[in-house]
């Protein structure tokens, strides 16, 4: 049986033993933490996008130490049994004061700031670094597509390379902060609330022995669809993707555009949008307006 994952221990063990320390020696005067990222010559990263406060706070609300946890820290036999009483009845009782997600922030600029006596503000430390940097690492990539993009509609596809589940629903969600309009990932969708995007696999054209086929069949299930024409031949996948627009304009079918994952890109995309001149001129593709600048 798969071990149950507590979150009130994602702690590294100094910060309880100092907690204890502070314990019994009576330091529980009111501390202030400071988050904020590094100045570090060189980076080329000149601004960042402040993400993950959400999961900060929740981690926050939630932070208790149960029995199970009390047992396996009293295993260490690092911990006596009053500091292991008071972590029983642990609750933050501190302050937490944070920019607004989203926000454009800068190195040395203090992002989240604790204040809480010192025992509560000290245990937040692995978690609050942890829930942080990788959300504000994912938005200010996020933003910096989206600053090059110039109004194209964005999509994150991001969930089968992501680190973890969770890693792949926060990228979601930090993409979406930053202006992309939507994700393929249905958990984010559901839980953040934010639009979901789809095409087709390879292996859905590989099933089929005709690849005009696979795109009629489901641009017919699915109008306004996106046909991926790079299972074989770009260039080959490209005509047959036209001839299958032509064939279903007249059914009232549009397709949105195709899709394209491999080889050279740039070079693929420029002589794809060329072969596609003349179709977009007879307005079988539905294209919005902000796609042809």
């Amino acid at each position: 049986m798969e071990s149950r994952f507590s979150p009130s221990l994602f702690v590294d063990l100094y910060e309880l033993t100092m907690m204890q320390s502070y314990f019994f020696n009576n330091k529980n005067d009111i501390a202030v933490f400071d988050f904020f990222i590094r100045d570090r010559e060189g980076t080329p990263r000149r601004f960042y996008v402040f993400a993950g406060l959400e999961f900060l706070l929740e981690f926050i609300e939630n932070l208790r130490f149960d029995e199970e946890d009390i047992k396996y820290i009293s295993e260490l036999g690092l911990f006596k049994d009053e500091f292991l009483d008071y972590l029983r009845n642990f609750k933050f009782e501190g302050d937490i004061f944070s920019v607004e997600e989203g926000r454009i922030v800068f190195p040395d600029e203090p992002l989240v700031e604790v204040v809480a006596p010192l025992p509560q503000a000290q245990i937040l430390e692995t978690a609050l670094i942890n829930l942080l940097q990788f959300p504000i690492l994912s938005a200010t990539k996020f933003a910096r597509c989206f600053l090059v993009s110039k109004g194209k509609l964005l999509i994150d596809f991001g969930a089968r390379r992501a680190h973890s589940l969770w890693a792949a629903q926060v990228a979601a969600r930090c993409a979406y902060i930053t202006g992309f309009h939507g994700t393929s990932l249905l958990s984010a969708g559901k839980k953040y609330g934010i639009p979901v995007y789809g095409t087709m696999a390879h292996s859905y054209i590989m099933i089929y022995e005709d690849e005009k086929q696979a795109f009629e069949d489901f641009a017919r299930l699915y109008n306004g669809t996106v046909l991926l024409v790079d299972t074989y031949d770009v260039e080959k996948g490209v005509r047959n993707a036209v001839e299958v627009i032509q064939k279903l304009k007249d059914y009232g079918i549009k397709i949105r555009g195709i899709r394209i994952d491999s080889g050279d890109l740039i070079e693929n995309s420029k002589k794809s949008k060329k072969d596609f001149t003349s179709c977009r001129s007879s307005r079988c593709f539905h294209f919005p307006e902000r796609w042809n600048k």
